[in-house]
């Protein structure tokens, strides 16, 4: 998918809902084009800039998409493209014991610019997000996955794992009684932390630096990395257009917000990566949100720790606790 790639990314799908549980399962084929061009710009990286928010990515709580396309960090021989078969559970674990579950077992291969190609097999279980009730109307949720896997190449047997837990909270600002509108302005943050082992696959060093980035940078910014903590703090307020239609859906807000993360930045090594560089982005800035005919819409404007100020349009809603 994507006009920009010189050689198309291709997912094949299908789901079903029964198979001896209550969640049913996916099965996918898929090959996905992830090289970059001599100047270290992905192919999507040519499309029109759009927000930095980690709800681009997660806006209904869902995954990280597998098409990754943010430039590799490493000069010798870049990835060129990966196909593969993943199958995947949807609720392995009874409800009763966890209510949100998945479990998946992928089998890719990847290969270089220079025709180096690398398997890789690895299974993710993902249990929440977990929601629980705060006093004073405030919620909290919980969401943690875990991945171990190994990969096979020039004889080498490399052996890896992730994990990451993300955590979310909103608090209402204003009692009922002091809200000016049916809505209620909200403290929303979200925290991320993430850590993988040493041979972590190129493309899912990228993935991980691509999920870290902070509003005002580009995607790429991070490049590949291997662990990484990340913060997010908005405050939302809902605002009313002086507009009087009766077709207008009063839905608008303002959004100021101030995001952060420090990670480890891999560097290219023999096998895999060899070390690590340490760093970190922040920013600060206003956003204004509204959805026009059904379509949420982002506008945001930031102002980043190196003194750039950037403007972002992207569609998509803010993330939110739902059960």
């Amino acid at each position: 998918s994507g006009s920009l790639a010189p050689e198309p990314s291709i997912t094949l799908r299908f789901s079903d809902d029964k198979f001896g549980m209550n969640g049913g399962y996916d099965a996918e084929l898929f090959r996905d084009y992830i090289a970059v061009d001599d100047e270290g710009k992905s192919a999507a990286s040519n499309a029109p800039p759009v927000a930095a928010d980690t709800a681009d990515i997660d806006a209904t709580n869902g995954e990280l998409p597998p098409v990754v396309t943010s430039p590799i960090v490493e000069e010798e021989d870049a990835l060129l493209c990966r196909q593969g078969f993943k199958f995947s559970l949807r609720g392995p674990i009874s409800s009763n014991i966890v209510r949100r579950s998945s479990a998946s077992a992928l089998l890719e291969r990847t290969s270089t610019r220079k025709g180096v190609h690398e398997s890789i097999g690895s299974a993710t279980l993902s249990a929440g997000p977990f929601v629980q009730d705060l006093p004073l109307g405030a919620q909290t949720t919980f969401a943690t996955s875990v991945t171990s896997g190994a990969r096979v190449g020039g004889k080498r047997l490399l052996p890896y794992s992730s994990a990451s837990i993300t955590t979310r909270q909103i608090f209402p600002l204003f009692t009922e009684g002091i809200a000016t509108t049916s809505e209620q302005a909200k403290l929303a943050l979200q925290h991320t932390l993430m850590g993988a082992t040493h041979h972590l696959p190129r493309h899912e060093a990228n993935a991980a630096g691509l999920s870290a980035r902070v509003r005002g940078y580009s995607g790429s910014a991070n490049g590949p990395i291997d662990s990484s903590i990340v913060g997010s703090a908005e405050i939302r307020i809902p605002i009313t257009i002086p507009i009087r239609k009766e077709k207008l859906v009063q839905d608008g807000s303002i959004v100021f917000f101030g995001d952060w993360m420090f990670a480890t930045r891999q560097t290219p090594g023999k096998y895999g990566f060899s070390s690590d560089e340490i760093f970190g982005n922040s920013s600060i800035g206003i956003g204004l949100r509204k959805s026009v005919q059904g379509i949420p819409l982002k506008y945001d404007i930031s102002l980043t720790k190196d003194g750039r100020v950037g403007a972002f349009a992207s569609l998509g809603g803010d993330w939110d606790i739902i059960y």
